[in-house]
């Protein structure tokens, strides 16, 4: 049952996109300026939801990758939606053409490959938000300064001839940009959750697809520029899946990626290391065991349930325990001290170790403390043993002493004897 529910959930997930990209395709037969204008506003609604996403969440963020994407995605949506008002056919700009709506295009597509390429920078250097959006904002205002006031950005496109030269150059530079954005996102994989990092690369690839059926187009209506904006909704799909939903389902994925390695790695120490680990909360009394190790267990011989929530006191010797309890009496952070510990194990034997305390204040205000026990009983053992060779040997040496010394009286005794004799 539970299998037919995670397979329905897995077809509804692809069905429902996919009967959304294909209602916007279907409308290009009935009007293809409806299709475009549905996919753009599609890619812009995404892109401002991504920097939503992003912005909204930046103080939770590791590393400002996103938060770099999210503010230049704001602008390319700003670009995106003056394109689709400038289209050709939708009256906003009647005297110019779709040349006006291709320039647009290009810087859009432009400022979203420069986002793309310097991301990468962010992962491990903090971004101030206010030279972001200074950034951006003059590159933006740059370019349609470019195109509306000064009239200097390159014609894109000809009424009656098609593309220019610089429009079909400038597209495979920006497919170029997308499959460098992709082989950074590659170097750099370590830093994204993997099903984040293949829906972003999907979302690349696929964009730079886009930008290569867009220099084959001759028409702003013809076959190569419907696939070219099929294509784009793809590529939006992804990036949508990739930042929003992810974001949303599993920020764990997406906003705490380093973090969450950390823990892993911490939790492979913790698991993993040659010594006996505890974590303590170091509550009024005695402190209480709220984690262990497996080798913590096996050493002591005890099951998790019956370590996690005792005093640590509880599996220390009489001796140890007093060490406790005396520092307790005179101060409480007294008693977390490092030295060496007698800990009983379950069969009543002793283990020796030298216990490492560490604290660590909370954002909630309260201390953790992390107890490393080192077994040091076979240290003891050899080092008794040792002693006790040593006793045996001077024990030995004062009797081997002892017993020339009483050979030699033996001797003189004997001589004067054989003296009186004579």
């Amino acid at each position: 049952m539970h299998a037919l529910r995670h397979i329905g959930g897995r077809a509804a997930a692809f069905l429902a996109p996919a009967s959304v990209f294909a209602a916007i395709c279907l409308t290009s037969l009935h009007s293809y300026l409806l299709f475009h204008s549905l996919a753009e506003v599609f890619a812009i609604v995404v892109a401002v939801g991504v920097f939503m996403f992003a912005w909204n969440s930046r103080r939770y963020h590791d590393n400002d990758y996103l938060l770099f994407i999210g503010i230049g995605y704001l602008f390319v949506a700003g670009l995106d939606l003056l394109h689709t008002l400038s289209y050709d056919g939708m009256g906003v700009f009647p005297a110019q053409g779709s040349n006006l709506a291709t320039q647009l295009w290009l810087a859009a597509r432009y400022t979203q490959a420069l986002a793309l390429l310097a991301a990468p920078l962010f992962l491990r250097r903090p971004l101030r938000p206010a030279l972001g959006w200074l950034g951006f904002g003059s590159l933006t205002l740059a370019l349609i300064g470019a195109i509306f006031v000064w009239e200097i950005f390159p014609t894109a496109y000809v009424e009656g001839q098609g593309l220019t030269t610089f429009k079909v150059v400038s597209e495979y530079a920006i497919s170029a940009a997308m499959l460098v954005a992709t082989l950074l996102l590659y170097i750099n994989r370590r830093a994204f959750d993997k099903q984040v990092r293949n829906l972003l690369t999907a979302s690349l690839v696929t964009t730079a697809l886009s930008e290569i059926a867009f220099t084959l187009y001759v028409g702003a209506y013809d076959v190569a520029n419907l696939a070219g904006h099929a294509l784009k909704l793809i590529a939006v799909f992804f990036l949508y899946r990739a930042i929003v939903q992810t974001g949303l389902v599993r920020p764990y994925s997406l906003l705490f990626r380093n973090l969450k390695r950390v823990e892993e790695r911490y939790r492979d120490l913790f698991e993993d290391a040659p010594v006996m680990y505890v974590t303590l909360d170091p509550q009024p009394g005695e402190p209480i065991i709220t984690d262990c190790n497996d080798l913590f267990l096996e050493t002591l011989g005890y099951e998790r349930q019956a370590v996690i929530g005792r005093p640590l006191a509880d599996f220390y010797t009489e001796e140890s325990r007093e060490q406790m309890v005396n520092a307790l009496g005179q101060a409480h952070a007294s008693a977390l001290t490092s030295g060496e510990r007698q800990l009983t194990t379950r069969t009543g034997e002793v283990v020796h170790a030298l216990l490492q305390l560490s604290t660590q204040d909370t954002p909630e205000g309260s201390v953790d403390v992390r107890a490393a026990f080192v077994n040091i009983s076979d240290r003891i053992r050899a080092e008794r043993a040792e002693q006790e060779e040593h006793r045996f040997s001077e024990a030995l040496t004062d009797v081997t002493s002892i017993l020339n010394s009483t050979l030699d009286v033996d001797t003189v005794l004997d001589q004067i004897l054989a003296h009186v004799d004579r």
